[in-house]
């Protein structure tokens, strides 16, 4: 298939396999890759884009551990919440969802979370999560 015009869907579609395949590659080599940023120009028909490769901390049994896993577990506690949080699903009125990150420099969206449906990440304010996971534990 020969792209003629850039699209939102073929950008999603390329970044996807872009991600795919230097997911293989990293995993060959026993590292983490992740999309840093990427910004779609259609006037242009350009679409720039990072990817980073991170050596990942590891386990008791030698498994890499996600970095935003160890940034969660070090700064649960700025937030009011447990390093055991991680992970840790809680509803909404749109769903289910379980919290994957912490992004300190977003001051008004600090918390990413994966929905349980979809498998989409969603940016929550630090009394969303709070509420959602309080009144879930009621």
């Amino acid at each position: 298939m020969t792209i003629e015009k850039l699209t939102r869907n073929d950008v999603k579609m390329l970044l996807d396999e872009a991600e795919e395949a230097l997911g293989q590659i990293a995993m060959k080599h026993g590292i983490i890759v992740s999309r840093k940023s990427c910004t779609y120009d259609p006037v242009k028909g350009e679409v720039p884009v990072a990817f980073k490769f991170i050596i990942p901390e590891r386990g008791d049994d030698g498994e890499a551990i996600d970095p935003n896993e160890t940034q969660f577990r070090k700064l649960a506690h700025l937030y009011g919440l447990s390093p055991d949080d991680y992970n840790r699903e809680f509803s909404t009125w749109q769903g289910k969802y379980f919290l994957k990150e912490i992004k300190p420099k977003a001051k008004k969206y600090p918390f990413v979370a994966e929905c349980a449906v979809n498998g989409k990440r969603y940016k929550f304010t630090s009394q969303q999560v709070l509420h959602c996971i309080n009144s879930n534990q009621s």
